[in-house]
């Protein structure tokens, strides 16, 4: 029933009691996780998350409708959250509110009884029953929006202490069976956990193989794509080397050539998520390095792939600094650099490699203004002091000052030395040619 009586102005200066979470059980000894539950129960636990990750099931309104049995004993274990401190309960049109007493109830004998399933809701600045919530379909304010009619609230409060005891007594039986570890579901709950944390060793054991191969610079996959086969490639190889030694593989494979399991995370697709996972955390730390040391330089160099599709790679230089272990000791500073990508180029003019550059590092939220020094070849479209790739930046930021690459210079000293031989001069003007001859008969064939 609806709670509408007159208010008790009774106060009690009584410190608040800790909430039900204090419990000692903790939701992971139990195999509570995010990773352990059904699509379902996953989708409803990150709806009850903020921008930051962090759990909102604190708090009633973030509940969803429907409550899982393995979502209700998250939320047991969670417990209540009550505000801390002097919070400051906002005021009503009438200028009432709730405050901190209302989560006591003194008796007639004196004695102060706590309120633990008393839960108040910040967000909408209105209470809830957390036990009735979790354990009762009736539809009262206290289990649905929510009540929030200050000046009738400790009649109302004392009139549903007396009606929610079956509710109550739920509440703490599971809160009890999760103590003990004996709910109906944990058998379930640890197969999964036992289930999930395979599946993590496995995935930390491929990210170990992906790391090696990418160090090496060596090849991923061969001309087959099945285990124990010839010329299957490095990653695969890898993986059954490891299986050899390692219990994790080896049971992992042996499910595979038992067809126990078809999603092995051992095909290709997977492969290019982990490269691709992987360069994207390498590419963020390069980036928080470069952001913090501030000032940067940038060398850019263009050439054809396999396809003849022009690449710009970008690369940054910047010096980083090391604190050391100790406030005396002398920082370790380094000059730092590292390459971030390449940028697929349709227009290599002086215009169009400018604005390519601008839109990434626009992207990688890199100020142009920090920018120190450029490094480019002696090309026109890149030197040009008129429209170069290096006066469109000095206009735009007069500190970025350039610098010639040294290597290209040497090899233009190279190439005019050689020029000065007839013999030289005649056999790589052939080359050039040749060359010229094919990459022209290739981008006909690629415009048909």
């Amino acid at each position: 029933m609806e709670c509408k009586t007159k208010e008790n102005r009774e106060a009690v200066d009584v410190e608040p009691h800790p909430s039900t979470s204090t419990t000692t059980v903790g939701e992971h000894s139990l195999g509570i996780e995010s990773d352990t539950n059904t699509e379902e129960e996953s989708s409803q636990k990150s709806s009850s998350e903020d921008e930051n990750g962090k759990s909102t099931l604190f708090d009633p309104t973030d509940w969803p409708d429907m409550l899982t049995s393995s979502l209700k004993e998250t939320i047991v274990l969670k417990g209540l959250a009550k505000p801390k401190g002097h919070f400051a309960f906002p005021k009503d049109a009438s200028k009432r509110r709730f405050t901190s007493t209302h989560y006591r109830r003194r008796l007639g004998n004196g004695e102060v009884h706590v309120r633990k399933w008393l839960s108040y809701s910040p967000r909408l600045d209105k209470i809830f029953c957390f036990c009735c919530k979790l354990f009762t379909t009736t539809k009262i304010s206290l289990t649905t929006g929510g009540y929030n009619d200050w000046k009738n609230l400790s009649q109302c409060l004392a009139t549903h202490e007396v009606s929610h005891l079956t509710a109550m007594g739920n509440w703490t039986q599971l809160l009890t069976r999760l103590g003990s570890g004996s709910t109906i579901d944990h058998s379930y709950q640890r197969l999964l956990a036992t289930e999930t944390q395979h599946w993590q060793n496995v995935l930390q054991r491929l990210v170990a193989i992906v790391q090696y191969l990418g160090k090496q610079c060596l090849a991923f996959r061969g001309s087959s794509d099945t285990l124990y086969s010839e010329n299957n490639g490095n990653y695969l190889k890898l993986v059954e080397i490891m299986a050899t030694f390692d219990s994790v593989m080896q049971s992992h494979l042996k499910k595979i050539q038992n067809s126990e399991i078809h999603q092995h995370y051992l095909g290709k697709d997977i492969q290019n998520e982990l490269i691709d996972l992987i360069s994207k955390e390498i590419r963020r730390r390069i980036l928080r390095l470069l952001k913090d040391a501030k000032y940067y330089s940038i060398i850019l160099d263009c050439t054809p792939d396999i396809t003849l599709v022009e690449q710009m790679t970008m690369v940054f230089r910047f010096v980083s600094v090391k604190q050391g272990d100790s406030p005396i000791a002398n920082p370790e500073i380094h000059a730092e650099e590292r390459f971030l990508g390449f940028l697929t180029v349709h227009n290599s003019s002086g215009e169009g490699l400018t604005e390519a550059i601008l839109n990434e590092l626009e992207m990688l939220k890199i100020p142009l203004s920090d920018m120190r020094g450029q490094g480019y070849d002696n090309g026109s479209n890149m030197k040009g002091k008129h429209s170069g790739v290096q006066k469109r930046i000095m206009d735009l930021n007069s500190r970025a000052f350039y610098v010639p690459r040294s290597a290209h210079s040497l090899n233009l000293v190279v190439h005019d030395a050689a020029m000065c031989c007839r013999d030289a001069s005649t056999f790589f003007g052939i080359l050039q040619k040749i060359y010229v001859f094919f990459f022209y008969q290739v981008q006909q064939i690629d415009g048909i």
